[in-house]
């Protein structure tokens, strides 16, 4: 007869190394797990009726393919808002005369495309996750390119992505 243990649910194997009133994966004793399961047992049948549905919830995380995009768009928005912060930083700390004009202008127009199309991506994968529909795409994403409007989509793709992750069971912080 084998032995399944109360605690790990280990079942005991014939050539174990350990005292017959051990358990070998996780050292208890069995006697004294089934002392406390059946302690516990009518505690617990007493508890459930009393208990409702609505006082304990559980809540399950929904890792889908959706959930990821919208964090990805939030991580796409924050990356445009930041970065341009970041490279102005790095080219202040450059002494003078270290870059050719040229070579600055270059490199900072195609540093400005990449920022701009960064937070559009975001934008369009956060729409797109929440199920928005095409139309609400291409407002967004042609009210993004409007200087100060651009702050009031980042607003409402971000209040759009918290409200989803919520709803999907991450705590979301404000």
């Amino acid at each position: 007869m084998s032995i399944v243990c109360g605690k790990c649910a280990h079942v005991r194997g014939e050539n174990e190394h350990v005292p017959d009133w051990q358990c070998p994966a996780c050292g208890v004793a069995y006697n004294k797990v089934k002392k406390i399961q059946e302690a516990a047992s009518p505690q617990v049948a007493q508890q459930q009726p009393a208990k409702s549905k609505a006082s304990t919830p559980v809540v399950e995380v929904d890792e889908n393919v959706e959930t990821k995009s919208v964090i990805i768009g939030q991580q796409y928005m924050l990356y445009g808002v930041l970065l341009p912060f970041v490279v102005a930083f790095l080219f202040a700390l450059l002494p003078t005369g270290f870059l050719s004009p040229v070579l600055f202008l270059y490199g900072l127009g195609i540093f400005a495309i990449f920022i701009m199309v960064l937070p559009i991506v975001g934008i369009v994968k956060i729409l797109s996750a929440t199920g928005r529909s095409t139309f609400s795409k291409v407002l967004h994403v042609v009210g993004f390119i409007i200087p100060l409007v651009n702050l009031f989509i980042l607003f409402s793709a971000n209040t759009k992505a918290n409200t989803y992750l919520k709803h999907h069971g991450y705590d979301v912080v404000h």
